[in-house]
């Protein structure tokens, strides 16, 4: 059916237009704004109920007679008849009751939120705002009281006045626009027809009203001066005002106000007083955005497509055709108007200036809009403002419907949403009902985009709604950049949903079954954010390391390893970056951790002969607490690595440490026949008659592998 009406409707199966769905109460739906024979309250009228509308075209038809009616008795008759009056007296007594009607009983559809308002202070409150003051003056028939004390109509400028005030029934002439739009939605008038007899009921009162004013100012002036040539008509004929017709005054009125308008004051309107210079000014202007009104409606039907209001009326051609060709039910064809025209009213009001405009623009008007509603939700407490701020840049804002369903229960969320404006709900994924409702600062379809699980309710809005939606592959792009914000965005969230509520409940077993799938998430991100660290000091780049250790709130990124439980400070001391060393130690960072293989940084500084690494590390306290000083001892003086012997003996190594064969580095130097190196231990303290595991000393050693030199100085 959307094909054939032209436009997209709810397709949720909760729908306002749903004939088969038993709707809760409870649950505010479209249907509720739409829908006039729904049950109001206590004597509350809906705008579009049937009868109310025919009464809305007995009032329109007294408005359209009297934007004409009004000012020709204020301006043609200044001593109307008992009939004219009697007439204005019906008028307003029509016009009171319409007042009586809006000021108590009549609901009005809130634009800004799409709601019917049914509360009476605030239906009296809104109509006291707008319009009361003008229907009050223009119903009250002070024209009639007068004629009916005195016999008379009332005289001189107070009766001007008092007869004006009937014209102030013009500013409801919008209304009589209305209907004739009315006819062209919801019967067979085309948009062309509504169009042009807008336009021409706009042309022909404007000349009217024209007319009525300049044959009064001339009325006034031939009173005023008694001059009968002393103003425009005077000018023409002396005794206009005298021997002329009522009929044959506003026929020449006509004529000078359409020639006057037509031609922008260049005619045969030549005005003779101060006054009627100053009215002609007022109307050359009037004539210009006038005829300039003409000239722009001509176009848009020219140019109809491109015209927001020519493409709803070309919907609305559809949706008669079809309901007259598929028969449906009248209240169901009016709430499909009604649909349309919310539709309409809502491309109108949609924020895509916004999401038009390049990033870098649109980004700034998110981050000032919305930086305090952002910063105040739940899931982005505690978070940078940088943060914050990236996110802005990536959003886009959206305005939907009521009943319109954004994320379906078991679908897989693309998108997360924060609530600018409106009210949503949250519905049972088993009874289809409410749960509980969101509103302005709620974010939902975070779990489902965080964590890669299923939607676990239906979201619905109950109002017209304006959202933010993020994109999940922007969010995850932003959450591993700002890596610090990532953790507080999974820990709140994890608080979120860990309410400690017993697992009673499938909803709570679901809740349970997520923190503990955040947890893991955490776990994750904080293996990323070792990661990191370590391969930043690995390559010692220290200005990289800085920011994951002051951009991260992860209380053990010192202390995160690789796969070989080495942290980032041993792969810095092992490598020889002294200032990531330095930066990591000042950071607070473990300078006695121990890697798989029992190894320490300082052990790795030692054994990779980075000195001011070493240093550093012991001038905070670092030790090697080797578990093997003997045989790491005996494996350098194996390597016949002297200057490892040398930092291992500096660093507090007992130098007749023995392995696990009960030798000593000497004996292996020994054997090995190196006097240098020998000379080194003994210099050291190292004992040359220690007896091994097979009772044989360093001198028994060197004397065996016939070194008689090495033998003569290890016995000296």
């Amino acid at each position: 059916m959307a094909s054939d009406i032209g436009f997209s409707l709810p397709t949720s199966p909760h729908s306002a237009f749903s004939t088969d769905t038993d709707h809760s109460p409870a649950k505010p739906l479209m249907q509720d704004i739409l829908n006039p024979a729904l049950k109001r309250g206590r004597w509350i009228i809906h705008p579009y109920h049937p009868r109310y509308i025919q009464w809305q075209y007995v009032i329109n038809a007294l408005v359209f007679w009297s934007s004409f009616s009004a000012p020709y008795i204020w301006a043609m008759l200044p001593d109307p008849t008992l009939g004219w009056c009697i007439y204005e007296a019906v008028a307003g007594a029509l016009l009171a009751t319409d007042m009586v009607i809006r000021t108590g009983f009549l609901a009005y559809i809130e634009r800004e939120k799409y709601q019917l308002v049914e509360d009476r202070k605030k239906i009296a409150v809104r109509y006291l705002r707008y319009g009361f003051w003008l229907d009050l003056a223009s119903s009250i028939p002070f024209n009639l009281f007068w004629y009916m004390a005195t016999g008379a109509p009332a005289p001189g400028r107070g009766g001007d006045v008092i007869r004006f005030l009937a014209c102030l029934r013009i500013y409801r002439l919008p209304q009589v626009f209305h209907v004739i739009s009315r006819l062209a939605k919801e019967t067979f008038w085309s948009y062309l027809t509504a169009r042009l007899a807008k336009l021409i009921l706009i042309v022909v009162i404007g000349c009217h009203w024209a007319a009525c004013l300049m044959h009064f100012t001339a009325y006034i002036e031939f009173v005023t001066s008694g001059d009968p040539s002393g103003n425009i008509f005077g000018n023409v004929d002396e005794n206009f005002f005298v021997n002329w017709s009522t009929f044959h005054r506003y026929n020449a009125a006509w004529y000078f106000s359409v020639n006057t308008g037509t031609s922008l004051g260049a005619c045969v309107y030549m005005p003779v007083t101060t006054f009627e210079r100053g009215w002609t000014l007022f109307y050359g202007i009037y004539s210009m955005s006038l005829f300039a009104y003409a000239i722009g409606s001509l176009t848009l039907l020219l140019v109809k497509d491109s015209d927001l209001a020519g493409e709803y009326h070309e919907k609305l051609d559809n949706l008669n055709r079809y309901a007259a060709h598929t028969r449906l039910d009248p209240k169901l064809v009016e709430e499909l108007r009604a649909y349309a025209r919310m539709d309409m009213w809502l491309s109108k009001e949609k924020p895509w200036l916004r999401n038009m405009l390049p990033g870098r623009l649109g980004g700034r008007i998110n981050r000032w809009l919305y930086t305090p509603l952002v910063e105040s939700t739940y899931l982005f407490q505690s978070c940078s403002r940088k943060f914050v701020s990236q996110l802005l840049t990536e959003v886009s804002s959206e305005v939907y419907l009521p009943d319109t369903v954004l994320l379906q229960e078991g679908q897989v969320a693309t998108h997360l949403y924060i609530v600018v404006s409106g009210t949503l709900v949250r519905e049972d994924p088993r009874t289809g009902q409410p749960m509980n409702s969101i509103s302005r600062g709620g974010v939902f379809g975070k779990v489902a985009v965080l964590t890669n699980a299923r939607q676990l309710f239906t979201v619905r809005t109950t109002s017209l709604t304006t959202v933010l939606k993020l994109e999940r592959d922007n969010l995850t792009d932003i959450l591993r950049t700002y890596m610090k914000d990532a953790r507080q965005v999974y820990y709140n969230l994890k608080v979120r949903v860990s309410d400690g509520s017993p697992l009673t409940s499938p909803a709570a077993r679901e809740h349970h079954a997520m923190a503990a799938q955040i947890q893991e998430l955490l776990a994750q991100h904080d293996i990323e954010i070792g990661a990191a660290a370590c391969d930043a000091a690995a390559s010692g780049s220290l200005e990289t390391l800085r920011q994951i250790l002051q951009g991260h709130d992860c209380p053990d990124v010192l202390f995160l390893a690789d796969s070989q439980a080495r942290t980032p400070l041993h792969l810095a001391a092992a490598r020889g970056h002294t200032e990531c060393v330095k930066t990591l130690i000042n950071q607070g960072a473990d300078v006695n951790a121990k890697d798989y293989l029992g190894s320490t940084p300082l052990w790795e500084a030692i054994r990779s002969g980075h000195v001011p690494c070493a240093t550093a590390l012991r001038n905070a306290g670092a030790e090697l607490l080797l578990e093997d000083e003997g045989g790491d001892l005996c494996a350098a003086a194996a390597a016949g690595d002297i200057s490892l012997l040398k930092r291992l003996l500096g660093c507090g190594v007992f130098v007749n440490a023995r392995d696990s064969t009960g030798q000593t580095a000497l004996h292996v130097a020994a054997r090995k026949g190196n006097l240098p190196l020998a000379r080194m231990l003994v210099a050291a303290g190292a004992d040359s008659r220690q007896l091994n595991d097979v009772r044989k000393s360093p001198v028994d050693e060197a004397k065996a592998q016939g070194d008689r030199l090495l033998a003569e100085f290890l016995q000296r």
